[in-house]
């Protein structure tokens, strides 16, 4: 699957790289990314949960949905929620979906750090992972 039109991760998301901070737009984003064919593999090798998924409903981009969520690992998937919305209408049923597919969920708004473990797992033991 690719980005369609979504672009949320050229802005909410830090590229350290190209001294882009999170919540500043990359300099390369205009409707989509400019140097999409060259860009640096840094870049085009990042991979939101959307992206990797098939057949996923579209309110679940992260520019419909107001969320990019990164699978960090097997059972690990962090949410970085775009601030300068009001509404996540499907947040919630994504959160729900990943733990019943096995996944703890942590989420982060405005620095503000919410998690949502599996059953029996803690919060820290979750937060100790996050790199």
């Amino acid at each position: 699957m690719n980005c369609g039109e979504c672009t949320l991760c050229c802005t909410l998301l830090p590229v350290d790289w190209m001294d882009s901070p999170a919540g500043e737009t990359c300099q390369y984003c205009d409707n989509g990314c400019t140097i999409q064919d060259t860009k640096d593999d840094r870049c085009r090798e990042f991979q939101c949960a959307y992206s990797q998924m098939e057949q996923v409903n579209i309110a679940l981009r992260p520019d419909k949905c107001g969320v990019i969520f990164e699978k960090l690992d097997g059972d690990l998937v962090f949410g970085t929620v775009d601030p300068d919305r009001d509404e996540y209408p499907h947040m919630m049923g994504q959160v729900n979906n990943f733990n019943r597919s096995g996944a703890n969920v942590v989420l982060v708004k405005n620095g503000i750090t919410s998690v949502y473990p599996l059953d029996g797992v803690s919060n820290e033991s979750v937060l100790a992972r996050i790199k």
